[in-house]
């Protein structure tokens, strides 16, 4: 199922003819030579992928035309690729800026395939070389760990413990052994933390805003020097330590 309404497919579908007409009558070597390519990917690639191809073909087409004056692909030398690549990290797109680095990824890499193919099929109108090199496609960003190994997990608990921030010790401290989300976390509000030696502080919560409550906290894990709280916090100090009042009700954010 298509995520494109029907009468936007059809009027995407009657642009992109009327832009191919255009090509034909400019530079029909190169609309020959692409169409053909196209049909080519038609017999191994699925539906979409070809769509995607033919999207970025028309609109290096159309620099070729419009901004190069180059009338064959044969003609694409290394310095075009060069100018082609800033041209098209400056196309527009809805809102007002200019389409993402994953689109211009895309877009570079199935031109570079274009050359590739081409040139292995030993087809006339073929550059020499392949003017699009490996260093033209913008790398795609390493995605996030979704879990850290034991040793990673080992050295962030000990920075997390050797910070001077007592709020970093305790975000750190209380996601890693809670198993809560940060999502979650972001929403959760802290309304006190009793100063401790680290790994051992303890949380107290509690309904009123208005009241500052009463520490739960056991001796065994009070702290005889708890630290000083960041001076951006306004605190109450209890006997077991120090706290956030309930004034400050820190979300996270």
């Amino acid at each position: 199922m298509n995520a494109v309404p029907a009468r936007e497919r059809q009027h995407i579908g009657w642009q992109a003819q009327a832009e191919w007409s255009q090509i034909e009558a400019a530079a029909p070597r190169v609309a020959a030579m692409m169409r053909r390519y196209l049909r080519q990917l038609g017999t191994f690639l699925a539906p979409r992928s070809v769509d995607a191809a033919e999207n970025a073909l028309r609109q290096l087409a159309r620099w070729m035309i419009t901004e190069a004056q180059l009338a064959a692909v044969s003609d694409i030398g290394r310095d075009d690729i060069e100018d082609y690549k800033v041209w098209l990290a400056a196309r527009p797109r809805p809102g007002g800026k200019t389409i993402t680095a994953e689109t211009h990824r895309q877009r570079m890499r199935t031109v570079r395939q274009f050359f590739e193919r081409i040139i292995e099929w030993d087809w006339p109108d073929a550059p020499a070389r392949n003017p699009v090199i490996a260093g033209d496609i913008p790398k795609k960003p390493e995605p996030l760990p979704k879990f850290l190994d034991d040793r990673d997990a080992a050295k962030l608990m000990t920075a997390a413990r050797a910070s001077t921030d007592p709020r970093d010790r305790l975000v750190i401290e209380l996601l890693a052994r809670t198993g809560m989300r940060p999502a979650n976390w972001l929403t959760w509000t802290l309304t006190r933390w009793c100063g401790s030696a680290p790994g051992t502080g303890c949380i107290s919560r509690w309904a009123s805003s208005t009241t500052t409550g009463t520490c739960r906290c056991t001796p065994s894990s009070w702290n005889s020097s708890p630290p000083g709280p960041p001076p951006t916090w306004s605190t109450s100090v209890c006997t077991s330590g120090w706290s956030l009042t309930t004034a400050d009700r820190w979300t996270g954010t």
